[in-house]
């Protein structure tokens, strides 16, 4: 499988992206993360405000793995907020990046849409009650909340420990619905920073999400 090769360019903005990170260092975050979501203009908040740092940013777990699919392996990325188990089926806050093959080496790869060779997807998803869509329920029973996809950024892998860890940061644009009111169009933006460490497949895909 023919393997990404960061350019000059490429290695320039990891360095450049990687000085914007001075929020947290990796010790502080090992195992975490820490970001800023907006949908529609709007600082999204967590479900919990345990979840979120001093300065309002969505904080929590970051874990990653790496699945065997019909078309070989994929890279997950899940950054969750609060922890894994937090989100459920029902349930759920989290940012995920997916990208064919295995662990990317360092370097800076596209979010896009229809990720070619080397670019990765990514998401976002704040939803409360998703398994309840009865529209005689009130408003604050039944499901809602932004899902989002990105369409054009960057993630940038710093750091691949062998011990299982996996450093970087992100920033994109998104646009999806609020899922109470899908003939509405929004757009969003994520900008992040993380240290995930290596999560067993069944572990991280077990939470019944489409991560």
């Amino acid at each position: 499988m023919p393997r990404f090769r960061p350019s000059f360019l490429a290695l320039a903005l990891v360095a450049f992206l990687s000085a914007g990170c001075d929020t947290a260092n990796d010790d502080d975050i090992f195992g975490e993360f820490r970001a800023d979501v907006t949908v529609d203009g709007a600082r999204e908040n967590a479900q919990d405000d345990d979840n979120e740092t001093e300065e309002g940013r969505l904080k929590g777990e970051a874990v990653y793995t790496v699945v065997e699919t019909e078309h070989g392996q994929e890279f997950v990325l899940g950054l969750f907020v609060g922890d894994l188990f937090d989100s459920q089926y029902d349930e759920y806050q989290f940012i995920s990046f997916r990208r064919k093959g295995g662990v990317p080496g360092v370097g800076a790869y596209a979010v896009e849409e229809d990720p070619q060779r080397s670019g990765v997807t990514a998401s976002y998803a704040n939803v409360l009650d998703a398994d309840e869509s009865d529209l005689s329920l009130a408003e604050d029973e039944r499901a809602r909340g932004p899902l989002l996809y990105g369409v054009d950024g960057t993630l940038v892998i710093t750091e691949v420990d062998p011990v299982g860890v996996v450093s970087g940061s992100f920033r994109f644009d998104a646009r999806g619905i609020q899922v109470q009111n899908t003939s509405r169009f929004v757009d969003g933006t994520a900008d992040g920073e993380f240290v995930a460490r290596y999560e067993r497949p069944s572990l991280l895909l077990g939470r019944g999400l489409n991560l």
